[in-house]
């Protein structure tokens, strides 16, 4: 257990805090406060300075904060975020949120809140068209980015171990893989390390 993040970064490890001052001092001159999340303290931030300077504020959640299934919270984290986000909820003008489920959740555990929540789908890149050569070879089935909370890769790499393939390789492309030992005889997996946006990109073209 980790006790430092468990009893003293609530709601988020993040040092948002700090942006509460200067976010004061700019909502002065603003006709409105944006603020994206993650980390959610900074939405807590916002609804502090929105009561301090009585600006609208618009709260973009993306991923679901309290309501999010992968988060993993002790007793103490959900209680305390419980009472923030309901904060935020009654101080914000509009909410957004990245899925039509999430909208409905949102609307259900804060009825009176529920004609301000509205759903924007998550975009996505669009790549570059590349001319690509027919390559012979193995089959790779690629993740970029991180894992966090409950989400991972493992009902993938059960069945690939069932198939006994050993064509297909499982790259993860974002750093470590906690999934990595539990499988490495069993599956082929590279790991890889962060890697910049354009870098990522091209991995992803192959």
């Amino acid at each position: 257990r980790n006790l430092f993040r468990e009893y003293l970064c609530i709601p988020d490890s993040q040092i948002a805090w700090f942006s509460t001052l200067p976010a004061r001092r700019l909502a002065s001159e603003c006709d409105l406060i944006y603020v994206s999340c993650s980390p959610f303290s900074s939405s807590v931030s916002a609804a502090i300075v929105k009561r301090l300077t009585g600006r609208p504020l618009v709260v973009d959640f993306r991923d679901a904060w309290s309501l999010n299934p992968h988060t993993e919270l002790s007793r103490l984290q959900r209680a305390v975020i419980n009472r923030l986000e309901r904060f935020v909820l009654d101080a914000c003008d509009a909410l957004i949120v990245n899925t039509d489920g999430a909208a409905r959740l949102y609307a259900s555990a804060y009825p009176e809140h529920s004609k301000k929540i509205v759903a924007i789908p998550n975009g996505y890149d669009a790549l570059t068209p590349v001319d690509r050569n027919s390559v012979e070879g193995d089959f790779q089935i690629m993740h970029v980015g991180t894992f966090y909370g409950s989400r991972n890769p493992d009902a993938l790499l059960e069945c690939l171990a069932e198939m006994h393939r050993n064509d297909i390789v499982f790259v993860q492309v974002g750093g470590s893989l906690e999934s990595y030992e539990r499988f490495t005889d069993k599956v082929r997996i590279k790991v890889r390390p962060r890697l910049p946006r354009e870098r990522a990109l091209e991995f992803l073209r192959e």
